[in-house]
């Protein structure tokens, strides 16, 4: 995992095959290229980062008593 954010990011949507399309994210233009054709490219860059936390919440089933 890296360890810092990359400042630049590069996005194209990417096809799903037969699920959804996706966003695929790389570091430089030329990665997002593809052979022969031209394609829109989304440029990113970071502007800040944030500490997010997430919880955890389970439920419990409570067991009733067969008569």
């Amino acid at each position: 995992m890296a360890k810092a954010f990359p400042k630049t990011l590069y996005v194209k949507v990417e096809d799903g095959g037969t699920g959804p399309d996706y966003f695929g994210t790389y570091s430089a233009a030329i990665e997002a290229a593809e052979l022969g054709e031209k394609i829109k490219v989304g440029l990113y860059t970071l502007t800040e980062t944030i500490e997010v936390k997430g919880v955890a919440v389970t439920n419990t089933v409570k067991k009733h008593k067969r008569s």
